[in-house]
C-alpha cells in the first residue's frame, strides 16, 4: 500500500499593524506640520491637510508635533464660528484597522476661563466603527453630539476619563476629524487637545 502526501493548506500571510507619528511629517513656519505635508509609513503614504479659516492666526503651539509623535491642537475663539478645525489623514491605498486616542477633552464654563473642547467626525467623512469614551466624556461623535467633558475640569489632562479612542475597521482611504469650542471661548485662555501617534494595517504587499 502506498501512502499519499498531503500537503497542508498554505496560511494566508497577515499585513502587520504599523504606526504614523505626527512628528514625521516635514515641518512648516514655527515648527508646525507644513501644509501639505505627507510621510511614508509600511509603504503607505499619508497626507495631512488641516482646515480651518485662513485668516486667523494659529493660537500658541497649534498643529505643532510633539517629541513623543502627539500632536498638539489649540483653539482660543470668542467666536464660535471661527472655532473650527478639522484635521485629514489621506492615505495612499485603503488600509483597515485605523485607531487613534484624543486626549484632554476638557471644559471650564466658570466667568474667567469658559471654553468647551468638543470633538466630533464631520458629516461628509467616514464615521468610525468604534469607539471609547473615558468615564468623564459624553456624546457621540457626531456633530451635533460631540465628544465633550461631562463636567468642569481645567489643565491638562493626560489620563484615560477625560480621553476617547476611535477606531475605523476599513477599508478607508481616509479620516477626518473635526475640533472645536461648544463656547465662546474666553480669550484668556488657549484650550488644547492632543491626538496620539496613529496606528492601521496596510495591504498585504504595500
Amino acid at each position: 500500500m502506498v501512502l499519499a502526501s498531503v500537503a497542508a493548506p498554505a496560511i494566508a500571510a497577515s499585513a502587520e499593524p504599523v504606526t504614523m507619528l505626527w512628528s514625521g511629517f516635514p515641518r512648516g513656519s514655527a515648527n508646525r506640520i507644513a501644509e501639505p505635508a505627507s510621510q511614508a509609513v509600511g509603504g503607505v503614504k499619508m497626507e495631512t491637510v488641516l482646515t480651518r479659516q485662513r485668516t486667523l492666526v494659529h493660537v500658541g503651539r497649534n498643529w505643532t508635533p510633539t517629541s513623543d509623535g502627539r500632536l498638539e491642537m489649540r483653539s482660543n475663539r470668542v467666536n464660535l464660528s471661527d472655532s473650527e478645525q478639522t484635521v485629514a489623514l489621506k492615505f495612499s491605498m485603503p488600509v483597515t484597522d485605523v485607531s487613534l486616542t484624543i486626549e484632554d477633552l476638557d471644559r471650564d464654563r466658570g466667568l474667567t476661563r469658559d471654553f468647551q473642547d468638543e470633538v466630533y467626525i464631520p458629516s461628509d467623512a467616514a464615521m468610525f466603527t468604534q469607539h471609547e469614551a473615558g468615564s468623564r466624556v459624553i456624546g457621540r461623535g457626531s456633530p451635533s453630539a460631540p465628544f465633550r467633558a461631562a463636567d468642569d475640569v481645567f489643565g491638562d489632562v493626560n489620563g484615560p476619563d477625560y480621553a476617547v479612542t476611535l477606531r475605523w475597521a476599513g477599508p478607508v482611504r481616509a479620516i477626518t476629524i473635526g475640533y472645536r469650542q461648544g463656547v465662546l471661548a474666553n480669550l484668556s485662555t488657549t484650550p488644547t487637545v492632543w491626538f496620539s501617534p496613529v496606528t492601521f494595517t496596510p495591504p498585504l504587499g504595500s
